[in-house]
């Protein structure tokens, strides 16, 4: 149970990562505490990026009753009415309104049952496990809590390990260049390439560096590696993937690998099962004694998430998909077994060659 001090303190902690989730912006963003708006409304936290310009208002809750929920939709409705009108030209184009409160609220209240207004953005926060989560009406994923279990930290979804590792290898060679590059330049060369050839990059170009990010490969104010990113940057492919895979994403990988085992039946000639993503889900939940896994399952009950995933065993060659329910094992990918995939993986394909060159970039 987390209380409203509590909450106010999550967000002036996080206060980046919660845009850059929420509202897909890069930092850095500056906290401001019990800010005063032009009409004399105080907000419990504000966001300012670097122009001074406001991006984010914070009305913050712990675990609120139906009073304080109804309160604090009326006071982010409020700031909401302050960014539609600014009238002083100090919000971004951008800007949001939010209303933040203790995922607890939704053991307690049932959200579907009250109006949250679609012009403000209503997170509720697990403090112990860092995690946040966005309501939706109908869809949303602590509307039973104890249906939910965290078992890893980390966002992963719509990227893959072919966009993260070219984002940490871009990354090294432009902290060498003497004009570096913003992560809006490089998204925008990366989509009129795109538009002009033709060619897919791999997956969400923004969130495999938002990805990269969240894994601690990159400082977020600086845009340049940490110590963990170097390291990994150091790796080729074949490394980087196995530690991503096997050590950062473990959990997931591991999870998702036993499900697909848990499921094994006979085979096809050529030695393909009929596994479906919906097969895999329930085998998950059965493990977990019914729950759902944060971050590997979608809160609108989608499976991109647990795709991104189950593409990413296929990058390393563990396994190998036909279609949308057919699932050949090459290999289990654990720590302590051989790690095979420069057997089952032709490196370096055709697509990474492509961009790669673009950006002159290193294997």
């Amino acid at each position: 149970m987390a209380t409203e001090t509590e909450i106010k303190k999550y967000v002036e902690i996080h206060v980046n990562d919660i845009i850059k989730k929420h509202m897909g912006l890069e930092g850095p963003f500056i906290i401001k505490n019990e800010y005063r708006l032009q009409n004399g409304q105080e907000v419990d936290r504000v966001a300012m990026g670097t122009n001074n310009k406001i991006f984010a208002l914070f009305e913050c809750k712990g675990e609120a009753g139906v009073n304080e929920l109804i309160d604090g939709v009326g006071q982010a409705l409020q700031g909401w009415f302050q960014i539609k009108s600014n009238l002083k030209g100090d919000f971004s184009n951008d800007a949001k309104s939010f209303l933040v409160v203790s995922k607890e609220t939704a053991s307690k209240l049932n959200l579907d049952d009250f109006y949250i207004p679609p012009m403000i953005t209503l997170i509720l926060v697990d403090v112990n496990n860092k995690t946040t989560v966005e309501y939706k009406k109908g869809k949303y994923i602590f509307a039973k809590a104890e249906e939910w279990v965290t078992i890893n930290p980390y966002y992963f979804r719509d990227s893959s390990l072919e966009g993260i590792y070219f984002f940490v290898k871009w990354l090294l060679k432009n902290s060498s260049e003497r004009n570096k590059k913003s992560f809006i330049e490089i998204e925008n060369e990366i989509k009129k390439i795109i538009e002009e050839s033709g060619k897919d990059f791999f997956g969400d170009v923004r969130n495999n560096h938002i990805v990269a990010s969240e894994l601690g490969f990159y400082d977020d104010v600086t845009k340049t590696l940490t110590k963990k990113g170097y390291e990994f940057a150091k790796k080729n492919f074949f490394e980087f993937c196995r530690d991503v895979v096997l050590k950062e994403l473990k959990e997931y990988s591991q999870l998702v690998f036993i499900a697909i085992l848990s499921l094994r039946r006979s085979c096809d000639k050529d030695g393909y099962m009929k596994i479906s993503t919906k097969d895999i889900q329930e085998a998950i939940k059965g493990i977990y004694g019914g729950k759902k896994i944060t971050y590997l399952f979608d809160p609108d009950e989608g499976s991109r998430n647990l795709l991104t995933i189950i593409r990413m065993l296929e990058t390393i060659g563990a396994i190998k998909r036909k279609g949308n329910s057919l699932i050949k094992i090459n290999y289990y990918p654990f720590e302590a077994m051989p790690f095979e995939m420069e057997k089952y993986v032709e490196f370096p394909s055709e697509k990474m060659k492509f961009w790669f060159d673009k950006f002159n970039l290193p294997f």
